[in-house]
């Protein structure tokens, strides 16, 4: 598997032919959208005790995995900068007006903003990444070229061991910080979903088997969630937290190995590339 990271990747990739890949991320598209649907009348239906909390902590964790596709998209796409801005902006709208009817409020300001910040965060983390010339683009696109970002294991503990230091940060800080202002406790459950978001785009993407990777990227978006539902506002709904982000990271996994499965992957493009921009 570590032999050589480019020669079976290179090789099945080159043999995607370039149109189904837009077929198949069509119907990856049309697939979120109707799962978005469905889950949302799940939980609008299914709004009652005893199994409330289960409904909707599946929702939330699909919808916000799909609000990190779109950040991921957003921060990392070749298209140009307007039609990403556009589609961001139109689809922080939907995502936003899908989880005020899921969680059963008329389009509540705190769900837009939550979705927002979200959305930013990613976007804005993805950015200072698309600085350096990454982008997530068919692998054949000037191959002799393209230098894809390949990480080990170590690397991944190393960036777990950093997560579980913010987030016993963040438990050391709660007591503290909770009690000042709702805005921040809103800012704080978007970071919980960028981190969940960010953190899935190197294993899925990148140069090496995303299977293990993939899975550690689960089991830590579990600890996140876990780790996040001991700040004193959310005393008492760690199996719930820890079930939203473990779903939005699975499902985002999920999503992006079928967009890997197209070929796509994260290069490094040399300077002056025609996509660079």
């Amino acid at each position: 598997m570590d032999g050589n990271p480019n020669s079976d990747e290179a090789h099945t990739a080159s043999a995607v032919p370039r149109t189904k890949p837009r077929l198949r991320l069509l119907v990856l598209v049309l697939a979120h959208i109707a799962m978005g649907l469905a889950a949302g009348c799940w939980a609008a239906w299914f709004r009652i005790p005893p199994n409330v909390d289960l409904v909707i902590a599946v929702f939330v964790g699909i919808v916000f995995s799909q609000t990190s596709l779109l950040g991921i998209w957003g921060g990392l796409g070749t298209n140009p900068w307007w039609s990403r801005l556009i589609g961001v902006v139109v689809g922080v709208g939907s995502l936003g007006l899908l989880l005020a009817v899921g969680v059963g409020e008329r389009a509540s300001e705190e769900n837009y903003f939550i979705v927002s910040v979200a959305t930013a965060l990613i976007i804005g983390v993805l950015l200072v990444v698309r600085c350096f010339r990454v982008r997530i683009c068919v692998a054949t696109v000037d191959q002799a070229a393209a230098h894809r970002m390949q990480f080990t294991i170590r690397q991944l503990l190393v960036l777990t061991f950093a997560v579980a230091c913010l987030v016993s940060l963040g438990k050391w800080l709660a007591p503290h910080l909770m009690n000042v202002t709702e805005l921040l406790l809103l800012t704080l459950i978007g970071l919980v979903f960028a981190t969940v978001g960010v953190l899935s785009v190197w294993p899925a993407l990148g140069a090496r088997h995303p299977v293990l990777p993939s899975l550690i990227v689960i089991v830590v978006a579990a600890g996140v969630g876990f780790g996040f539902a001991q700040s004193p506002p959310m005393s008492g709904m760690a199996g719930f937290w820890t079930t939203v982000t473990s779903v939005e990271a699975l499902v985002l996994v999920a999503s992006l190995v079928v967009v890997r499965s197209c070929g796509y992957r994260l290069v490094r493009l040399p300077p002056g590339h025609p996509t660079e921009r």
